[in-house]
């Protein structure tokens, strides 16, 4: 898993599993401190399992209790994939003043 971002905007790639949920829970949660308007572009992840899903529904309610904003420009066919299996929807909504994921 790789990690990367500036002004507001981090994309992940890569593999987000459960050996590297720690990682990812850090990464969003010190990105989510940083920025109250927060993108992420989920489009360069390979594989995804229930654990990373998880954290990243968690970072919606986590952003929605301080009263920050989070964006998801892209999500990769892996994480649909994922929560397709869960039954989940799962959506981009990157129009402006949508906040939700």
């Amino acid at each position: 898993m790789s990690v990367s971002g500036e002004n507001g905007i981090i994309k992940i790639d890569g593999e987000l599993r459960i050996g590297n949920a720690g990682a990812l829970h850090q990464a969003l949660r010190d990105s989510l401190d940083l920025h109250s308007d927060l993108r992420v572009d989920f489009s360069g992840v390979e594989e995804c399992d229930t654990t990373a899903l998880q954290l990243i529904c968690a970072l919606r309610k986590s952003a929605a209790k301080r009263g920050r904003c989070v964006r998801v420009l892209a999500l990769s066919e892996a994480i649909r994939e994922t929560a397709r299996r869960l039954g989940l929807a799962i959506t981009e909504r990157a129009a402006e003043g949508d906040c939700g994921i």
